[in-house]
């Protein structure tokens, strides 16, 4: 994954036409994170006065009432983003498309993180297990998850779908990606234990956040990983939550006086582990090639009417990486009728010759003039780059008197 590819969330949010340089776009989000934020304290003072006045509120209670005041930031986001903002959802990444796929496959990509944060942590001397929660309470703990899935997708929709998206309208990718983590990772400065190695730590998860949400195309999945990461942390490992009290968990960890493994009093997010994994995580998210399926290739005979034209390559979201692989892909046509230039500069040609007629992958404005020679390609065989407009140079007819190595001038 590259920032210079095309995202089309970032696109999407683009098209609306509206978006300011950053030092106008930063003080705007800080100004509506105050305004949500003292908005989101009234509401929730008047639901907490209104319980206290038919119950006791105890310590885990008064935890989950905080994790649910969180779908009031998350209603008040989403509003801002469409009425203020005139953006579509689509825009802050909830889409349709796989949500599904993807929230589950979010919930065990984060499960997975975290485990492996407390695996390293153990093997380091910072974690020790002290055995399994003594009261286990089913209930409880799936009140716990359910108030974690509202509170990372509020964070999500926050520093990712509203503030990194909007952004990157009038900026570049990469500024929108760095400037929402480092503003991610400063929203936790209140927290108890908070210091120079947490701040590195959740500037690194904003990272991950952001570079998996680009990858995807969309906020389910980014949000289930957040929300299984502090449940997971929280209330199967019995872990302190960027700095939060103990909650009722599954299992019991205990911490070490290494705090550069432990965290300290901000929890694991503190440590060196997770510093450890978010980093290979990053790495994977950037570096790890997608998993391909098919794709359509139409092949088109150009007329000499079309010699010089403006054409459009149909590979507009991919570049041809092998000739080899190309080759296999095209036995069904005759031998004589295709055949590959080099491929210069990022820009693909294929040129053949039958019958004096030049033969040219490409369509005009997606538009074929003939019926167009529909072949299956690998998406493997084809790698990511950004849709782009090839212009084609004028296109001089091969005589057939030249034998196979004669090669169209472009």
């Amino acid at each position: 994954m590259r920032f210079t590819d095309s995202f089309p969330m970032i696109e999407e949010a683009r098209a609306t036409g509206r978006g300011h340089r950053f030092w106008l776009e930063i003080p705007k989000f800080i100004l509506v994170f105050i305004v949500m934020s003292f908005v989101m304290q009234l509401i929730c003072g008047l639901i907490e006065g209104f319980i206290l006045r038919i119950t006791q509120v105890d310590e885990t209670t008064g935890m989950l009432i905080m994790l649910y005041e969180e779908i009031i930031g998350l209603v008040l986001v989403l509003l801002y983003c469409a009425l203020a903002e005139r953006r579509p959802l689509s825009s802050m990444g909830f889409v349709k498309k796989g949500a599904v796929i993807q929230y589950l496959k979010g919930i065990g990509i984060g499960f997975v993180l975290f485990s492996a944060v407390v695996l390293l942590g153990t093997l380091m001397g910072g974690f020790t297990f002290e055995g399994v929660y003594g009261h286990i309470q089913p209930g409880i703990l799936l009140m716990f998850f359910v108030g974690f899935l509202f509170q990372g997708m509020f964070e999500e929709a926050t520093d990712r779908g509203y503030f990194m998206v909007s952004l990157s309208r009038k900026n570049p990718v990469l500024a929108g990606v760095l400037v929402n983590s480092a503003l991610f990772a400063l929203s936790h400065g209140f927290n108890p234990g908070f210091g120079l190695f947490p701040a590195v730590n959740l500037l690194l998860f904003g990272l991950f956040a952001s570079v998996y949400m680009l990858r995807t195309g969309n906020i389910w999945g980014v949000g289930a990983i957040h929300s299984v990461w502090n449940f997971v942390q929280g209330n199967f490992f019995g872990l302190s939550v960027s700095g939060m009290p103990l909650m009722p968990s599954v299992f019991v960890f205990g911490t070490t006086d290494n705090a550069l493994i432990s965290g300290g009093d901000f929890g694991p997010e503190g440590g060196l582990p997770v510093t450890i994994v978010l980093a290979v995580g990053i790495a994977l998210v950037m570096l790890v090639p997608k998993k391909r399926g098919a794709e359509r290739v139409h092949c088109q005979r150009l007329s000499p009417a079309d010699e010089g034209g403006g054409l459009r390559h149909p590979l507009s979201h991919g570049l041809l990486r092998t000739r080899a692989a190309w080759a296999r892909r095209f036995r069904c046509f005759p031998w004589r009728l295709l055949c590959l230039l080099p491929i210069w500069r990022r820009r693909i040609f294929w040129r053949g010759r039958h019958d004096d007629q030049v033969l040219f992958l490409c369509v005009r404005d997606g538009v074929p003039d003939v019926p167009p020679i529909t072949a299956k390609l690998p998406k493997r065989d084809v790698e990511d780059a950004v849709p782009y407009e090839a212009k084609f140079a004028p296109i001089y007819k091969t005589s057939a008197s030249h034998k196979g190595g004669a090669r169209n001038s472009l």
